[in-house]
């Protein structure tokens, strides 16, 4: 299968070839840190949030689908679940622990302090038990 070659626009520095990727995570935006909606809140909008999410992956799909071997240029991006372990012995369980502003404050001082040449950029993820 001969399939075209994206080409660089001349103006651009070498890491910046645009991909359909790239217009697919400008269209989507970030995550930004604010209070999430309560339970009865959230319940109002739940339908919105299926379809449109459903709308959403299908297009990045469609966009992306024939990509390959495309390299990975933002580094690499992991999540963490903040957890806790609560109980003794047999009756021991883990539950989430809804304090990420706490831990993303910590863990950009502790950047803030140590980074030499590479650093992360510690963000919020979907809920308050979540920091990528």
């Amino acid at each position: 299968l001969d399939r075209p070659r994206r080409t660089r626009p001349r103006t651009a520095p070498p890491h910046a070839i645009a991909t359909p990727l790239d217009e697919a995570v400008q269209a989507m935006g970030f995550l930004r840190e604010s209070e999430p909606l309560s339970w009865e809140e959230s319940l109002g909008k739940l339908r919105f949030v299926r379809d449109h999410g459903i709308e959403q992956f299908l297009a990045v799909f469609r966009r992306c689908r024939d990509l390959d071997g495309d390299a990975f240029r933002w580094g690499d991006e992991v999540e963490h679940g903040i957890l806790g372990l609560v109980g003794e012995g047999e009756a021991r369980s883990v539950r989430v622990v809804l304090r990420s502003p706490e831990v993303l404050q910590e863990l950009r001082a502790r950047e803030a302090e140590g980074a030499g040449g590479a650093a992360c950029n510690w963000m919020p993820e979907y809920g308050r038990w979540m920091v990528e």
